[in-house]
């Protein structure tokens, strides 16, 4: 189907599942907002029906698109005879197809551990982990980035005992350091064990579970689960592409480009997964732009700023970033201060029962110019456009202190952590 691994199997179908942990986990709680939820249930079939829905209408709608813009779509695997020369196969017939320029966009696939492949039954990729036959009552998840977390957060919420492995020090290591303290606290509280600094010593697969050994800082031990997800980033697809018939270099099973996704054949692009980091669908969106603009040789064209490329996490609390991270910017040499405003204290935030989490902004003291926003709370996602833009923008701590911001809303915590990092914040 169109669209690739975002929609099909990565962003949209997990945020379509997550909106039923999310509203499962609401209506439990709602007797405190004065509602009867006593008999409060859910059907995992439908919960996938819906998924599987959410995919199809966004599918035809890219169908629409192509076929309104007359782009010719041929369904074939194709693969490189020279830069400018493609064969195309199907099971039936093979053809040539010569272009002047070509972009490749074939994607990424889920990394595998050499001691536990992927059987679809026991152990999942992130694939597998989307469409489930059953929930399981225990998951381990190897692996504390976006895609694991996302994972963890929805089965933990309809009741699996999550485990999470992460061999780095902290969880949500690409964030920043107060992002990770307050996920990893916030989930152990919530039930889920977390383990890291740890290995992966052994993996045994039973008959209807799987018993991990682990390497912890402090001790090993055994633990036996129903099922494991591995997500421990992913890999371009390379394989068939004939790239050994072109000049294109490749690293760590990736494209390399340069700053305007060219390869170093000067005809052929990558763009998205395939291509560097980071693998998240809103720089694949930008790279298609700009590669496309690049061909028609539009002039005075900038390349994409990846300090300006937002991180959303779609756990319970959100998480979301853009620009540095603390640690990020006194590496780089910058004096800074910086706020830290809690939602515990926003009216709106307290009157909808989401007060947990914060939002954090460093700013530059030389230029007063933003470095960097992290936040985490409810709809993280949607209030990190703000900061994006303002990046964008280049807007000073000035500028953002003389806007007006809308009341009742999670927004005035944009505001208050503001006040914060000149020492001013009025309700904290």
């Amino acid at each position: 189907m169109l669209g690739g691994v975002c929609l099909n199997c990565g962003c949209i179908p997990t945020k379509a599942i997550l909106k039923s942990a999310d509203l499962y986990q609401a209506i439990k709680t709602a007797d405190k907002f004065g509602l009867d939820t006593s008999k409060c249930s859910f059907d995992l079939e439908k919960i996938l029906d819906h998924s599987k829905d959410v995919v199809n209408k966004n599918s035809k709608i890219i169908n629409n698109l192509l076929e309104k813009n007359n782009v010719n779509l041929i369904n074939a695997f194709a693969s490189f005879i020279d830069k400018n020369t493609l064969s195309l196969k199907t099971s039936k017939s093979e053809d040539i197809l010569k272009a002047k320029y070509i972009i490749i966009a074939t994607g990424a696939r889920p990394k595998e551990l050499p001691s536990a492949k992927s059987d679809g039954k026991l152990i999942w990729t992130s694939k597998n982990a989307i469409n489930p036959t059953k929930i399981p009552k225990s998951l381990m998840v190897i692996g504390a980035g976006a895609i694991g977390l996302e994972t963890a957060s929805f089965y933990h919420r309809f009741g699996t005992k999550v485990y999470i492995v992460e061999q780095q020090g902290r969880i949500l290591a690409c964030e920043d350091s107060d992002v990770s303290e307050y996920m990893e606290q916030y989930f152990k509280n919530e039930g889920m064990e977390i383990y890291t600094s740890t290995k992966i010593e052994k993996i045994k697969t039973n008959k209807n579970n799987v018993t991990v050994k682990i390497q912890t800082l402090e001790e090993e031990k055994d633990i036996t689960i129903d099922n494991i997800l591995v997500s421990v980033g992913v890999e371009g697809r390379l394989d068939g592409l004939g790239l050994e018939n072109t000049k294109v270099k490749t690293k760590s099973a990736h494209i390399i480009t340069d700053k305007f996704c060219k390869t170093d054949e000067d005809n052929i692009y990558a763009i998205g997964d395939v291509a560097s980091a980071p693998w998240v669908s809103n720089k694949a969106r930008m790279e298609a732009i700009k590669t496309i603009e690049k061909i028609a040789d539009i002039k005075d064209l900038q390349p994409i700023n990846k300090e300006r490329i937002s991180s959303c996490v779609f756990t319970y609390p959100e998480t979301a970033s853009v620009g540095l991270t603390e640690d990020q910017a006194r590496l780089l040499g910058y004096d800074i201060k910086i706020g830290n405003h809690p939602f515990s204290a926003n009216g709106k935030a307290i009157a909808i029962g989401e007060d947990i989490g914060f939002i954090k902004t460093i700013f530059d003291t030389k230029t007063n110019g933003l470095l960097g926003t992290h936040i985490v709370g409810t709809k993280a996602s949607e209030l990190i456009a703000s900061f994006a833009i303002a990046m964008e923008l280049e807007t000073t701590e000035y500028e953002l202190l003389n806007t007006i911001f809308p009341h009742p809303t999670l927004s005035e915590s944009i505001y208050e952590s503001i006040l914060d990092s000149n020492d001013v914040s009025i309700n904290k």
